[in-house]
């Protein structure tokens, strides 16, 4: 195949289009259109972004943007949870956890922060009242000023946020498997199969 077209539709042109267009996955359909034949991946390859994450169809919901992508990084960056950056941006805890995912994939840096003071003791009081020990727990009652237990207390809510985040996520991929399974299972009755409960 030359180079310059792509199954018959000039590549250069087509990369312009995709560089230049609002709606990516608007002009993805126009591109499927004029190339039934080509894989949604071979056209992302041939208009040089192979990476592309977005909507590949019309789906339910808006697509991300940039804002929303940075105002994930913020927001995580200062400690807040999946559901309440989700609550921010209008969207679940699980997607908001599928489109980190994804951004971490595509090389975004997206890292947690300490979250609110609410939760652990803020950097500047920890800074403030370590002394030469580091913050260690002393028995001999040295540092008396800093609280060891309440930094305990802090970090196990954190953990513990976590792990209801990371269970609300299970409970949404098990409720996505089951509708695939049915999905599939109607698709393999209707061709004279079954779909067993395995």
């Amino acid at each position: 195949m030359d180079d310059a077209k792509f199954h018959g539709v000039d590549r250069g042109w087509m990369q312009a289009q995709w560089r230049d267009c609002r709606d990516k996955a608007a002009q993805l359909a126009i591109f499927r259109d004029m190339c039934p034949k080509a894989t949604i991946q071979e056209i992302l390859d041939a208009v040089g972004e192979p990476e592309y994450c977005g909507p590949m169809e019309t789906r339910l919901g808006s697509a991300w943007t940039a804002e929303d992508e940075a105002r994930i990084v913020r927001m995580a960056a200062d400690g807040r949870t999946n559901a309440e950056i989700g609550a921010a941006l209008g969207r679940s805890a699980s997607t908001v956890g599928n489109r980190i995912s994804v951004m971490r994939r595509r090389g975004i840096a997206v890292a947690r922060g300490a979250g609110p003071e609410r939760d652990s003791p803020s950097a500047d009081s920890a800074d403030s009242s370590v002394g030469e020990a580091g913050g260690e727990y002393r028995p001999d009652g040295a540092g008396d000023d800093i609280d060891f237990f309440d930094a305990i207390e802090g970090e196990l809510k954190l953990l513990t946020r976590r792990e209801e985040e990371l269970c609300a996520e299970l409970e949404s991929v098990r409720g996505e498997i089951a509708l695939y399974r049915d999905k599939i299972g109607a698709l393999l009755a209707m061709a004279g199969g079954g779909l067993s409960n395995g």
